[in-house]
């Protein structure tokens, strides 16, 4: 399978000579032991026995070396969160590779290496081991059976493949991690009760009314069952006379069980709504509050998908939970009555129900893993789609429709075989219930006639049990749909649990003001950045080094540098969306943490390349739903970024609703808009990145001009160098470096210098 963005041929780079040794080779061979925990196995020993590795699926592409090591550390009695090791192995936007996954296993006790192995060369070593899989993917090897290999995907849960696929998609390169010395186990398996205890705790009161009612749902069965009993064997009897009263208790019983089923309905409906509201307010709330480092990793439909996924838990916590805790009495109640109406028929019945629950829970069990396969495949097939769509314009303007129609098919195929797994499972677990009640009712029909026939019970004493068994089976079903429901949630909770695990963002979670940023009344608009250091994996080289800026209120400071430099990296830390890690971003003097969040939209704004426009009026795009805006506000950061003559001979004015993305504005109108909302909230510091590349240098000069005239401080970064030269520094980076700063006048003037360079390219 191919993973977009997934581990890359970088990883395959690094597994040189000094990671990899090949298995038999003189200086790199491993030394001989005789126990599997150890390192070295000894060569001689064949290891063909296959092992069950628990089943951890990535959340996302770039993290199935994180799975894999969470997978082979769990099979070894430590369990690490998936959050954790995506921080430990460095996974980043662009992936990870087996160099960090070894030392992140290393730093858990475990004696690693990294081997080159032969196909015919893996069965000598210990199972599991972690493989390099097409160049871009890792997965778990369990072990082989003849030329059957059974891998455990973390992109799709446990499967085989043949001697052939392993041929064609082994790259020869194997990550061998034993238990060391310092392993200690620790953790437990995710679990998911606690997880529904967790999202249903505030929901205890309609939960208990809905097992209430349950459990007087089933005093009118037992009353029908035993009238039944009493029509059988005296109204059809000697008692013809008792009909009317038996018939009237008949219609009391039955409008009991209507009235309160309509009250259970009615708690179900009520509970659902409740927790469906009340958990998609509070995760799409955490996910407005997350780094931006978990959207970046993320496809806005997948994000999309998890939200959707609080339906599925509604939907069991709401109509099976209470019912299935209710369901426990039930079984108490008619097991009773049961064994008072006929032991042996009881034990029958009760041990082909038992059969029937051990089955329904094995099949569930196997659904598990398969139903977190096909979340994990549908969240890939929306993230897909929506990127198509949002990419439409491109996909056109290249003629790759037909390109990203295959790549659609094929995400779409792989949906599709998941969700058919599903099915068949599917068909077994309503199947086989439906079969072995028919074959309950069997039994009992005709081992109860033959009781009857010798008169051990009576015609309706065998009605009677043959109605009390059926109702016995149906708090079982419902126990059995429980399990696996919450089987079957364990892929949607673990999609929840990413949201819910990840650290918030502890620059803009604040919310209340330190006693320093209280003493502040006049925002001045300095910004300060000391020694920053910054990359997007704590293993990989840092993407930033030792940078230091110093903008003053009113100044401009421009940063430019050759494409991947770092440019945007330093704007982005500016304004507080990724923390550094070292040194500091003081605002005014004061660190950028001891800010509360509300203060921080005054003192700074940033514009960045990427430009989003809601579909909605264009005043609510400017003031971003912020209906305390006041409207010469609005107008005047319209009139500074040059749009509000657009605006104004626009039908419909500030009140004309701007389609999905912007498309109907041009691109520069687009630009200017941003920059509009920009400035509405009067910001003291402006962090311009790339925001004017698509105007005309006439209108980008006035924008400029307005921006001096606000006394607006400019953080500036730019490929087109002809709109820096006025700036009061301009500072040139090259791989993460300060390379020169100055102004324009004293940069030119050195005629090797990466200025200089930079300016006789741009011609």
């Amino acid at each position: 399978m191919q993973y977009p963005g997934d581990c890359g041929t970088a990883g395959a780079r690094k597994l040189c000579p000094s990671l990899c040794s090949k298995d038999t080779s003189g200086p790199h061979r491993a030394p001989h032991r005789t126990t599997d925990g150890a390192l070295g196995v000894s060569r001689r020993k064949r290891h063909k026995r296959r092992v069950r590795v628990p089943t951890i699926l990535q959340m996302e592409a770039t993290e199935c070396g994180a799975a894999c090591l969470a997978m082979v550390l769990a099979h070894f009695g430590l369990y690490i969160p998936l959050e954790r090791l995506r921080v430990d192995c460095g996974v980043s936007r662009d992936g990870s590779n087996a160099v960090h996954m070894l030392e992140a296993a290393r730093h858990y006790g475990c004696e690693t290496r990294g081997l080159r192995l032969e196909i015919h060369e893996l069965h000598r070593e210990p199972m599991p081991l972690i493989l390099f899989w097409e160049f871009n993917h890792f997965v778990v090897l369990e072990g082989r059976k003849g030329d059957v290999f059974y891998l455990n995907d973390p992109g799709t849960g446990p499967r085989k493949v043949s001697l052939s696929d392993m041929n064609t998609s082994y790259t020869g390169v194997a990550l061998k991690i034993r238990p060391g010395d310092r392993f200690e186990r620790g953790g437990h398996a995710p679990s998911l009760l606690a997880g529904i205890h967790q999202r249903a705790a505030s929901m205890k009161s309609a939960i208990s009314f809905i097992v209430l009612t349950s459990v007087l749902l089933a005093l009118p069965g037992m009353v029908i069952a035993c009238l039944s009993r009493v029509f059988v064997d005296d109204v059809l009897g000697p008692n013809p006379n008792w009909l009317a009263p038996v018939l009237m208790a008949l219609g009391g019983a039955i409008l009991v069980t209507l009235l309160l089923t309509w009250y259970q309905r009615l708690a179900i409906r009520s509970l659902a709504l409740g927790f469906l509201t009340m958990n998609t307010s509070r995760m799409f709330e955490r996910l407005l509050r997350l780094p931006m480092l978990f959207h970046m990793q993320r496809a806005p439909g997948e994000i999309q998908y998890r939200i959707t996924l609080n339906n599925q838990l509604a939907d069991m916590i709401s109509g099976q939970v209470g019912t299935a805790v209710a369901s426990l009495f039930m079984l108490a109640f008619y097991g009773a009555l049961l064994f008072s109406y006929d032991a042996n028929l009881a034990l029958m019945g009760i041990a082909i129900a038992a059969v029937n629950l051990i089955v329904l829970t094995l099949v569930a069990h196997f659904r598990k893993v398969l139903n977190q396969t096909l979340i994990q495949e549908k969240g890939k097939l929306m993230g897909v789609a929506m990127s198509g769509i949002q990419l439409i314009d491109t996909i056109k303007a290249s003629a790759g429709e037909f390109d990203y129609f295959t790549k659609w098919a094929g995400q779409q195929a792989r949906y599709t075989n998941a969700e058919q797994r599903m099915s068949v499972s599917t068909v077994y677990l309503s199947t086989l219930p439906v079969f072995l009640a028919a074959l309950n009712n069997a039994v009992i029909l005709l081992y109860g006639a033959w009781r009857v026939i010798h008169g051990d019970m009576t015609a309706g004493m065998l009605v009677a049990f043959q109605i009390l068994m059926a109702a016995f089976l149906v708090p079982i079903t419902q126990i059995t749909q429980l399990g696996a429901q919450i089987q079957e949630a364990k892929g949607a909770l673990d999609k929840l649990d990413d949201v819910d695990h990840y650290e918030l963002d502890p620059l803009y979670d604040r919310e209340f003001e330190t006693p320093e940023a209280a003493s502040v009344s006049d925002i001045r608009g300095e910004l300060q950045l000391r020694d920053i250091t910054f990359g997007y994996s704590p293993v990989a080289p840092a993407v930033v080094s030792d940078f230091s800026l110093h903008l003053r209120p009113g100044s401009h400071v421009a940063v430019v540098g050759p494409s991947g430099s770092g440019k945007s990296t330093i704007a982005k830390i500016a304004a507080g969306l990724y923390k550094p890690w070292a040194g500091e971003v003081l605002y005014d003097g004061m660190p950028i943490s001891q800010w509360p969040r509300r203060k921080l939209e005054r003192f700074i704004s940033i514009v960045d390349q990427q430009i989003i426009l809601f579909r909605d009026s264009l005043r609510d795009n400017l003031s971003m739903w912020n209906p305390m805006m006041a409207e010469e506000d609005i107008i005047r950061a319209c009139r500074d970024a040059q749009i509000h003559k657009d605006i104004a001979n626009r039908k419909g004015g500030y009140c004309a609703v701007i389609d999905e993305g912007g498309s109907n504005f041009s691109g520069g109108q687009r630009q200017r808009i941003e920059i509009a909302r920009a400035l509405c909230n009067n910001p003291a510091v402006m962090i311009l990145d790339e925001a004017t590349s698509a105007l005309d240098p006439e209108t980008e000069r006035k924008i400029d001009q307005h921006l001096r005239q606000r006394g607006c401080a400019c953080l500036i970064v730019a490929h087109r160098l002809s709109t820096i030269r006025n700036c009061d520094e301009i500072i040139v980076l090259d791989n993460g470096r300060v390379v020169q700063r100055g102004r324009h006048d004293a940069l030119i003037q050195d005629k090797t210098g990466a200025y200089a360079r930079m300016i006789r390219a741009e011609g």
